[in-house]
Order: C-alpha cells, then structure tokens, then sequence
C-alpha cells in the first residue's frame, strides 16, 4: 500500500511539473513581456473595458470605483501574469520566445507594440463597416435562423 500512495505522488508530481513552464521558460516570458509593454497595453485594455460595460449600463458610472477596483483584484496583470506564462508557455518555445526577445528589442520590434492597438482598433472599425453596409442582409439571415430556432422549439414542445 505504502508502494501505492509513493506511487500516485510521483505521477501526481510529475504532472503538476509538466504545466508549470520550466525556470527558463519563466524567465524569457517575463523579459518578453517587459520588452513588450505588455503589462502597459493590458492595463489600457482593461480601462476600456471598465468604460465599455459602464457604457452599456450607464447606471454604473455610481460603481465606477468599485469596478475598477473588481478589475485590479482579479483582472490586473498581477493576477493575470501566472495564468498569462502558462498561456505563452503552452504555444512557444523558450527558442521562440528568445526569438520573440530579439525581435521586440528591435526598432520595428518597438514600433510594433506601438502601432499593434491602433492595427487592431482600424481593422475593428473596418469589419463594423462592412458589417453596416450588408446590415439588410444581416438581419434576413438572423430572422430566418429566429425562424428556424421557433420551429425547433415548437417541434420539442410537441415531442414532450
């Protein structure tokens, strides 16, 4: 028995080992994220975020504090950090992060953590247009598949 429970701790441990990024790996991602102003551009987003769901529930304006407050327990890159390593762990290389390194300490590397949110904020407002311009089709398409859901439910309805 004693040969067991010896057993499923090492398995248990070599598991828990396997989802935590190595030293190395740790390290590199922490220098990629600094070189990256990623903590900069993160915070950014979570203060668009706060004026987004306040913008959509204007009444929230009286809580604004408390939310952002919400945000920096659970949401600032503090807490996010770990969760972020792991993420970045799981889809590079220390190889490629080292690439990644090299690239951000470089001058286009730079200018693209720069020019990377207003990239992705002009190709937001691009798809918003193109959207708009076939808003017409849009909604037939949206009504019928209103349809098709109505008819499914009638017919479950039935069923039971």
């Amino acid at each position: 028995m004693r040969y067991f429970v010896v057993l499923i701790f090492f398995f248990v441990f070599l598991n828990a080992k396997n989802l935590e990024p190595d030293f190395n790996k740790t390290a590199a991602l922490k220098e990629l994220f600094e070189i990256s102003h990623i903590e900069k551009s993160y915070n950014k987003m979570i203060d668009i975020a706060t004026k987004r769901v306040i913008a959509k529930k204007p009444i929230l304006i009286y809580g604004k504090k408390e939310i952002k407050e919400f945000y920096k327990k659970y949401l600032s890159w503090k807490a996010i950090e770990p969760e972020a390593i792991k993420l970045y762990a799981k889809y590079f290389t220390l190889e490629e992060i080292n690439e990644l390194i090299k690239f951000y300490k470089t001058d286009v590397g730079q200018k693209s953590i720069k020019i990377f949110p207003k990239l992705t904020l002009e190709a937001q407002k691009i798809g918003y247009k193109m959207v708009m311009k076939h808003k017409d089709e849009l909604k037939k398409i949206m009504k019928k598949i209103d349809e098709r859901v109505k008819k499914e439910l009638d017919k479950a309805d039935a069923d039971e």
